[in-house]
């Protein structure tokens, strides 16, 4: 793999509130023609919208993984909490910067709004080789992976953004996020690409 996680720095923790209003429509069915999440890279890195595609999944209440235990480690590839029988929709976000108090998962189901996961996939260009800083802020689990490689791993986190300076070289790499709020008293996300030397972009799907 290309990359490699270096030291993050901690940066001083925002106050700020955020809520994910999306259009009031019915949840979108999943997208069972959508092979593969990840898509293509972009064909015009120029012209390309910086967002992510959106998946997200509503944990019903009796979920045996949620209020957790906290120091203990989670495999997240082990966990179902991203299944299709928990999906409730898909959205383009244009940003994850969502802030420390974030509850986008709301379809009347007991425990409603918290207890809910999401991923994200996305496509990261980077223009010059270096240290890549990338801002982050989970109030719960989080994994981001960059070109099939874990750079990071957050279980049962308070909120408290920090930067995390990641070693890259040239080139485009698929980016794929994971998230789970499991306990009630957190939740909240920040993450964003903070360098001009890299872009995050939209995937590119077959129209066939």
């Amino acid at each position: 793999m290309r990359t490699a996680l270096l030291l993050g720095l901690l940066l001083p923790a925002c106050s700020e509130y955020a809520v994910h209003d999306g259009p009031q429509v019915d949840p979108a069915d999943p997208p069972d023609d959508l092979v593969d999440a990840q898509g293509n890279p972009p064909e015009d890195w120029n012209t390309c919208s910086t967002s992510y595609y959106a998946r997200y999944y509503n944990l019903p209440g009796e979920h045996s993984d949620l209020e957790p235990e906290t120091g203990v480690a989670v495999d997240p590839d082990a966990a179902d909490w991203w299944d299709t029988e928990y999906f409730s929709f898909q959205d383009r976000d244009p940003g994850l910067d969502f802030g420390g108090t974030w509850y986008p998962v709301d379809d009347g189901l007991e425990g409603d709004p918290d207890y809910f996961s999401a991923q994200w996939t996305a496509w990261l260009r980077v223009y010059e080789a270096g240290s890549i800083p990338l801002v982050v802020g989970v109030g719960g689990d989080l994994w981001v992976e960059i070109d099939g490689a874990e750079v990071i791993a957050r279980v049962d986190e308070e909120y408290s953004p920090s930067a995390v300076n990641v070693q890259l070289t040239a080139g485009q790499f698929p980016v794929h996020i994971r998230y789970a709020q499991r306990s009630a008293a957190k939740s909240g996300l920040r993450f964003r690409v903070a360098s001009e030397a890299a872009k995050i972009c939209f995937p590119s799907f077959p129209e066939d």
